[in-house]
């Protein structure tokens, strides 16, 4: 972390903490992408277009130095990639979530939040549940632990969505 005119404030971490998982690996990327998606996508400003051409340059210069061999930077511009996707597929969002075969998507998305407050927790009770069941597999994680964490997590995330969460969205009745 000290690098370059920051050497200059002095050790930035004299704690030694180990930060690689905060956002000072390649996840600042997924982070700074996201971001930027949003505010192309919600923006009216015409600085707005500058957004992709940064995204487009930013993965041909982590193209150039990739090594094809060790798979460096591909998560890198994997997610350059796929931002620039989203940027030109916003164009079609409209119709395509009024189609009926989108349903269960638009169902998941509107409870989202609530499937994620309450996924961890209760993946973390199955998970234990079936440790103490003597299932500690990879192929009994795959097969028992993962569905019924994901049926316990969307059901408790639509009770939730329920009694709570659509409270608190404007514009959204409280009838359906």
């Amino acid at each position: 972390l000290n690098i370059g005119p920051l050497k200059k404030l002095g050790d930035l971490n004299c704690f030694q903490l180990d930060l690689g998982d905060l956002l000072f690996d390649d996840s600042w990327l997924l982070f700074a992408s996201g971001i930027g998606l949003f505010h192309y996508r919600n923006s009216r400003s015409r600085l707005k277009l500058a957004f992709p051409v940064l995204l487009t340059l930013f993965a041909w210069w982590e193209m150039r130095q990739m090594d094809w061999y060790t798979y460096r930077y591909v998560s890198r511009v994997f997610t350059v990639v796929v931002a620039l996707g989203l940027c030109g597929a916003g164009n079609w969002d409209a119709e395509l979530t009024r189609l009926k075969v989108m349903f269960p998507l638009r169902w998941l998305g509107e409870r989202s939040y609530s499937i994620y407050l309450l996924h961890m927790p209760l993946t973390f009770f199955v998970l234990h549940q079936a440790r103490l069941h003597g299932q500690t597999s990879k192929l009994s994680s795959l097969l028992i632990v993962t569905p019924i964490s994901v049926l316990l997590s969307v059901s408790a995330g639509h009770l939730f969505y329920q009694i709570v969460e659509r409270r608190f969205i404007p514009g959204k009745p409280l009838t359906a």
